[in-house]
């Protein structure tokens, strides 16, 4: 989207926080089992390379039985919302 011009990658970015906040807003119990333990708003992740699973294995990419041993990982991203605000403990913003 950004590449064509169409939205820039910044927009779309404060979009995704924008949706992060309110849905956390209006579902204060659930907003942080959303992505279970997982961070939404941590300054980076790890980088998994989908790609590389499916070349390795074009039939199963993951273990099913097993899907975190199955991941490859290329290091660390950066997280595009990391920065953006989030909703005080009392859900007001």
């Amino acid at each position: 989207l950004d590449a064509d011009g169409v939205l820039p990658a910044d927009r779309f970015w404060g979009q995704v926080a924008s949706v992060l906040d309110e849905y956390e807003t209006d579902h204060p119990g659930l907003a942080r089992g959303l992505a279970g333990d997982v961070d939404l708003r941590a300054g980076s992740f790890a980088h998994s390379c989908l790609n590389r699973l499916q070349l390795r294995n074009t039939l199963q990419m993951v273990d099913l039985g097993d899907q975190a041993s199955s991941l490859l990982y290329a290091g660390r991203m950066g997280n595009p919302v990391a920065g953006s605000a989030r909703p005080s403990e009392g859900g007001a913003v």
